[in-house]
Order: C-alpha cells, then structure tokens, then sequence
C-alpha cells in the first residue's frame, strides 16, 4: 500500500532522528542550556521561558511534528504552562528545510533556489506569526512554572535513561504516525477510487479556482506530499507554498496525536495554519514577482515521493547543527558540575 510504503521509506527514517534528538535534549536539561545562548531572542521576541528555544530551533528544522514533540515534553516537564504552549502549536509548526530545499526544490522542481524561497517563506511566515501572537498578549508570559523537584531530577538524572526514554517515546510516536498516514493514505485512494475529487475540483473551477490549484485543492486540505506531486506537475511556486503552510489534516492529526494528554483549542489550531498558509504563500508570490524562477523548474523527476530525510544534505546539515549545540551545551554543564564539585571540596577542607 502507497501509505506503508512511505512511511517505511521516508516518514520513519526522516522524522525519528529529530523526535529522539528533541526528546533526549530535554529530558537530558541540554535544552536549558541552550535556551541560555538564546534568551534574548525567545524571552523578549516570543514572550517566552528560556528553555522553548530548542523547541522553536528544532520545530523549523526537524519537520512538522518535531516541534509538537518538544512542546509537549516542555509542558509535561513544568517549564512551559497550558497557555504558552497552546501558543507555541501556533507557530511551531513548519516543514523541514530537507523536505522544502532538497525534496521539493532540488528533486521536484529541479531548482535548489525555488527550494530555498520556499522554506525562507515557511520560516518567514511561522516566526512572524510567533511574534505576533507574543505581542498579541496581555501579561507577560516570560516565565513559566518551575518543575517540581521530582521532576527536575529525574530530567537530569542519567544520560543513559535519557537516550532509552527519548528512543522508546519516539518509537511509539512514529508507530502512530504511521498508522494515521496509511488511513489517510486509503481515504485519498477511495476519493480517487469514486471520483469524488474530480467532482470537488470542477465545483472550484466552476469558482474561478486555478485549475492546477483546484486539482490539488482534496490533497492541500488532506495529504501534503501528494498535493506537493500534484501541483509540481505544472502550478505555480506560491501554490506550493500554501500546500505546505497548511499541512494538510493528516499532518493535524499527527501533530494531536503527539501532543497526547496537552489539550489545545483545535478550531484556533486550524485557523492559524490556514493563516500560515496565506502567510508562506503571499511572501512566496511576492519573491517571485522580483525573482522568477527558471520556465523548466515544474517537472518531476521520478515517480516517487521526495521527503525529507536524515541522509540528504540539508536533512544531514540540520541533524549535525543541532546535534553540535547539544554537544556544546552538554560540555557547558559538566563544566558547571565540575566547578560546583570543586566548590563542595573546597568549603569541607575549611570545615
């Protein structure tokens, strides 16, 4: 079936290196760490704790669940409350530069550039949007509940049982995922199977509706990748870029179904990424208005899917990064714990 068959070679390999890295960043304490280096950014521009700014790094380079992940392990660690995480799902959400730039420029439009503007107007759209909502406000949200003091050990407790829970959660993350993208998976073959889409787009052609755009419009609403297939097979770039703002409900349901237990208002959820959308899509129709990519970039390479994964340049690129900032976050706090030891040594020498 076409939705095992990508997620067995894509969804798994592409998003459970970057759930694992979330996962095992913040259980470890690395993520209070690096929120050090970028507390002006998250404290002043978001509005937010210090310790969200992993989940905001990784949620615009990890793909579209990735920072769900985060968010949930914040709040379920104390560090965030309900209401800034019901905010950070508002624009947290963004797909991957492997997926934008590699899969989608590189591979399907032929044109790395058109890649790059499309994931400069995902990225564009999603930190205006975090901006907004920060200034948007009326008390400061700076600090957030402080973990109780189980909670905070057994975070910083072992390295050890923090890599085993972070690949165990995200095994049973990814498992659910795959289930959701095979039923979506056989929705959208019945859809095709009945003709009911065919039925769908004539109605938006009837409405003035792009007919590349109204083609894809089912997909766009559904399924990513393959309104992404479709509309590369001869729309236009902003289309693309609204396809991917949005996500699709089967990227929704993914995203509800790893934030568990941590409740968000679904109906505000879906009305900001459909603004993410026009958002991504009107920065990309404005770019191409200056800059126009080349006639021949529209045209498919192969016939499969492109998505992102942890084996291409810009997937590798991201993974490295973050992995280099836990390492040096990592290395900050042993040094930290070092001199804290060295402290304890000298105060009972003197005793």
């Amino acid at each position: 079936m076409r939705g095992l068959q990508y997620t067995a070679s894509l969804l798994i390999p592409s998003l459970f290196p970057f759930m694992v890295l979330s996962s095992f960043m913040i259980r470890s304490g690395a993520s209070e760490l690096l929120g050090r280096l970028f507390a002006p950014i998250t404290v002043h521009l978001f509005r937010l704790p210090e310790q969200s700014a992993a989940a905001i790094l990784l949620s615009v380079t990890g793909g579209y669940p990735v920072g769900a992940k985060c968010v949930k392990l914040l709040y379920s660690a104390g560090q965030i409350t309900q209401h800034q995480a019901e905010r950070m799902m508002l624009f947290c959400v963004c797909s991957g530069p492997a997926y934008m730039i590699t899969a989608l420029g590189a591979m399907s439009l032929g044109n790395i550039t058109s890649g790059v503007i499309l994931y400069t107007s995902q990225l564009f759209s999603s930190l205006l949007i975090g901006i907004i909502t920060a200034r948007l406000c009326h008390h400061a949200e700076a600090s957030s509940q402080r973990p109780k003091d189980g909670q905070r050990n057994s975070q910083h407790n072992s390295l050890l049982d923090a890599f085993i829970l972070s690949c165990s959660d995200s095994a049973v993350s990814v498992l659910q995922l795959t289930a959701l993208v095979a039923v979506f998976s056989l929705f959208l073959e019945a859809l095709e199977q009945t003709r009911i889409n065919r039925l769908i787009t004539s109605a938006a052609g009837f409405a003035g509706i792009d007919a590349v755009f109204s083609g894809a419009l089912v997909y766009s609403l559904m399924e990513v990748t393959t309104a992404c297939q479709k509309i590369c097979s001869g729309g236009a770039l902003w289309m693309l870029s609204f396809a991917a703002g949005f996500g699709g409900l089967c990227v929704h349901t993914q995203i509800f179904s790893v934030l568990g237990e941590l409740k968000i208002n679904k109906a505000k959820f879906l009305l900001f990424r459909l603004l993410n959308a026009v958002i991504s899509s009107g920065f990309t129709y404005a770019v191409c208005m200056v800059y126009r990519p080349i006639a021949g970039v529209f045209v498919m390479s192969d016939g499969r899917n492109a998505e992102l994964t942890s084996t291409t340049a810009a997937g590798g690129i991201a993974l490295v990064v973050m992995s280099a900032l836990f390492v040096l976050s990592m290395h900050s706090r042993s040094e930290n714990e070092r001199g804290i030891l060295r402290n304890r040594k000298k105060r009972e020498l003197f005793r």
